[in-house]
């Protein structure tokens, strides 16, 4: 039996664009809630949020509260490698440094991209404080930027349980569907979007990228339910309806996959491939003049095919029943 390929193709919006999408949204939880360099290369490495304030209250009122504005200030500019290095004293002149200013030591270093030294802090501020809330959202950050992933994981969990905050929350899932997406645990991935989603829709395109997720796991049905999702909040797609109907036409279930093929070139007419797959679909649910008409499109647009031969070969079939 003749499979189809799903073929990735650029996606079709029914609605505008928001400005800024899941893509490149601005976070709410501090500098120090990055998203990870994981995933579908859709999805950036690391954003722009502006950076959380430093809380510590300065033991001495003089000289540490001097330092701690200086740094305050470096960060609001985003210069947090020079920022880290002038806290640094703060921290390695005493034993036991204060949680807060240990805390916000530990974000700027995360945010410098220092990540072993950030890991290095924050576990030991961990072992002292270990409810402390963004402390295991920072270090599920620092430890997927080395490559920790399994340790990553655990630290968005446990921030999970222990932070009630929705921005943060929504966050941590949406890191841990990355994290999951790296690890090509695909049907544990979407279901952490889904928990995302469950707080908040950034983004129309997120449900996009859930049907993804969903295809990748061969859930094709989940697929079709995201999709209708997308539909109800502005957003479709050509490419992620082929590619929900090429799965349903490689398991046999054509009848679904003729659905998807069509809503396919609804929104994008020209698609060469949704008239190929749908004609082939037709064929194999006994809509022989349906098929024909198909087919032929497809040789319209795609006149240089190299399965031309094939074809035609189907349609002189077709022409002479």
């Amino acid at each position: 039996m003749n499979r189809i390929r799903m073929k990735p193709k650029s996606e079709t919006r029914s609605a505008p664009s928001p400005r800024r999408a899941i893509l490149c949204a601005r976070l709410l939880v501090g500098f120090a809630s990055l998203w990870l360099p994981l995933g579908s290369p859709a999805w950036t490495a690391l954003h722009d949020a502006p950076p959380a304030e430093g809380t510590a209250e300065p033991a001495e009122p003089t000289a540490q509260a001097d330092t701690l504005a200086e740094a305050r200030r470096l960060t609001s500019a985003g210069r947090y490698a020079e920022a880290a290095d002038l806290v640094a004293p703060l921290i390695d002149d005493g034993d036991e440094p204060d949680a807060e200013l240990a805390a916000f030591y530990g974000e700027l270093l995360v945010a410098a991209r220092r990540f072993d030294k950030a890991i290095a802090v924050l576990e030991r501020l961990r072992a002292r404080a270990p409810e402390r809330p963004r402390l295991a959202y920072q270090l599920g950050t620092a430890y997927a930027a080395v490559g920790r992933l399994e340790d990553a994981l655990a630290a968005f969990a446990a921030e999970l349980e222990r932070n009630p905050d929705p921005a943060v929350r929504r966050m941590a899932w949406i890191n841990r569907s990355l994290l999951l997406q790296k690890l090509e645990r695909w049907a544990e991935a979407a279901d952490a979007l889904e928990e995302a989603l469950a707080l908040a829709v950034e983004s129309p395109e997120m449900y996009g990228e859930l049907t993804r997720l969903y295809l990748e796991a061969r859930a094709p049905q989940r697929a079709v339910e995201a999709l209708a999702r997308a539909s109800e909040h502005g957003y479709a797609s050509a490419a992620l309806y082929f590619n929900t109907g090429a799965q349903f036409f490689n398991t046999g279930e054509y009848e679904q996959a003729a659905a998807m093929f069509e809503k396919a070139l609804e929104l994008d007419s020209a698609l060469a491939e949704a008239e190929r797959s749908l004609g082939w679909t037709l064929v194999r649910l006994g809509r022989r003049e349906e098929a024909r008409r198909h087919l032929e499109r497809y040789l319209e647009l795609r006149p240089a095919a190299a399965d031309r031969q094939q074809i035609e070969a189907q349609l002189a079939e077709l022409r002479s029943s």
